[in-house]
């Protein structure tokens, strides 16, 4: 997201934009062409160019304009002006905010220009990055703590900004600018720890402990750390390229070590760390060869973090644990950590649990995702519909290819209830258990007229019968109300019972109940219209 953004305002190659823009557009030009940028006028075909740009402008009419980024002002435009024309700005303006630049720089270009340079504070400047520049030629054969000093050293000509997205963009624009060229893995590993640095930065030094709190960010800084921890996410979800490189290895460690300290520790970023960590070893460090041995170094290593910890990182603690332990295909220690206070408080892993479950599936592991959905039963209750239908999905998987399993499903799904309703409901009508969905729907005190027509026509169609009782109790219940609109809602469910009598070839039974139920209710003059209007009188 943000690699792909541009440089800083102090790149030079920004700065010499803004210096050529000066020598080709007049100040008037400028500010025109700053107006119809902000109309939106401007439409580039490739935003993403880099040499020459080619937009249509809507002025008088629609105009056609060629810019040479290097050649402001050998560009060209369709309009009559014949130079350097408010078309051609607007163009370059667009391009400009596409890429993150400050477009009022652009606007104000010939009067920044003009203005006298404080040479002291620029030179520098320019000598730090030179010294940074140096240091990081050794960058390939540098460990992941010396590329965190590194930034750190970047960011000295910008500390003194807010931290928000702009903030981001140019300490990132810094951080790529003494970068020489890596190899592919090390590239990968430069983006991930250059993203992850940069949001603990930004949120450490806008958290405010004077509210009684470490982990509040303002408003804008928050918006940064949460794009920073998305675009970390991004990185991770790609393949890690592997080509032999000697570093890699060691700087996977290195970036575990890393992410093990953060989330252990409370603060602003402790719940983005653990997502992160989690998905290092889910993605990169599991695929890695000898895996095995990688998850028992871990878990050792968070062993020895354990004595001391505070209470706002046992749940933390737990989900990295328990994910060690079922790389180690340790499922009894494992489902021991989902036991107690800090299994509960690491359930935001409950999402993450089913996606390990899942590479059980994926892996035909059926007899071991079976024990895993037995004993997780009692931990799901109280969990949110979308985790308990992603573990109702690995039921679905596991009796597929373990018939004799089914028994178990019902019997978990029937302990979550109510939160499972809907899960169970749908399950109960899929298998054809038509008796066991109406009973379910009596207890409830559910209505016939809450469904549809056609969510209803599978028992009409199969089990007629067990649809018997669910509208008897509502025609009823409608009459009870004793008001017009629940008369028509039973003479809507009387038709319906009519129909059904007529499939089960029980007419008689229903000339019985008919005839006495317009007997005891002959009194209700409203009701009696009503069985008129529908024609069951």
């Amino acid at each position: 997201m943000f690699t792909e953004d541009a440089p800083p305002e102090n790149d030079p190659r920004w700065e010499d934009l803004l210096r050529r823009a000066a020598e080709a557009f007049d100040d008037l030009t400028l500010k025109r062409g700053y107006q119809y940028y902000k109309q939106g006028r401007a439409a580039l075909d490739d935003p993403e160019a880099t040499r020459q740009l080619h937009a249509t402008v809507a002025g008088t009419e629609s105009y056609r304009t060629r810019i040479d980024l290097g050649d402001l002002k050998g560009s060209e435009c369709t309009c009559p002006v014949g130079r350097p024309c408010k078309h051609m700005a607007a163009a370059l303006m667009e391009w400009a905010g596409y890429h993150g630049y400050p477009v009022p720089a652009l606007a104000n270009a010939t009067t920044l220009a003009s203005r006298p340079r404080p040479a002291s504070g620029a030179g520098k400047q320019n000598a730090a990055i030179e010294r940074l520049a140096r240091d990081a030629a050794r960058i390939p054969e540098m460990s992941v703590p010396e590329w965190l000093d590194l930034f750190d050293r970047c960011l000295a000509p910008i500390a003194h900004q807010v931290r928000n997205t702009q903030y981001v963009k140019q300490a990132l624009g810094l951080f790529y600018k003494i970068k020489p060229e890596l190899a592919p893995g090390a590239e990968r590993m430069f983006e991930l720890n250059a993203l992850l640095f940069l949001m603990r930065h930004a949120a450490e030094t806008q958290s405010n402990p004077a509210l009684g709190s470490n982990t509040y960010l303002g408003y804008f800084t928050h918006l940064a750390v949460t794009d920073l921890h998305e675009a970390a996410m991004g990185c991770l979800a790609r393949p890690l390229p592997d080509v032999g490189e000697p570093l890699l290895e060691s700087r996977l460690r290195e970036t575990a070590d890393g992410l093990r300290a953060a989330m252990l520790t409370p603060g602003p970023t402790q719940d983005y760390d653990l997502k992160h960590y989690c998905a290092l070893w889910d993605t990169w460090l599991a695929a890695r060869p000898g895996s095995e041995a990688l998850y028992a170094e871990e878990l050792r290593a968070l062993e020895a973090a354990e004595p001391g910890l505070p209470a706002q990182s046992r749940g933390a603690w737990n989900t990295a644990a328990l994910r060690m332990r079922f790389g180690l295909s340790d499922d009894e220690g494992a489902l021991a950590l989902l036991g107690g206070e800090g299994g509960r408080q690491g359930a935001a892993s409950a999402g993450g649990l089913m996606e390990l479950l899942g590479e059980l599936a994926r892996t035909e592991q059926w007899e071991r995702l079976l024990r895993w959905l037995t004993a997780l039963a009692p931990w799901m209750a109280g969990r949110r519909l979308r985790e308990l239908e992603a573990y109702a999905g690995l039921w679905d998987a596991a009796v597929a290819k373990l018939p004799e399993a089914e028994p178990g499903m019902w019997e978990a799904l029937e302990s979550l209830l109510p939160a499972s309703q809907s899960i169970y409901e749908d399950r109960l009508l899929a298998a054809g258990r038509y008796e066991e969905w109406i009973d379910i729907q009596l207890s409830f005190g559910r209505e016939p007229l809450d469904y549809r027509a056609t969510e209803l026509a599978p028992l009409e169609k199969h089990a007629p019968h067990a649809l018997l009782p669910f509208y008897h109790q509502a025609v009823e219940r409608y009459v009870g109300m004793k008001n017009r609109a629940s008369y028509k809602s039973a003479v809507k469910l009387l038709k319906r019972l009519a129909k059904l009598y007529k499939k089960l070839k029980r007419e008689e039974r229903w000339i019985e109940f008919y005839e006495l139920f317009e007997l005891r209710h002959s009194r209700l003059r409203a009701l009696q219209e009503e069985l008129r209007k529908g024609k069951l009188s």
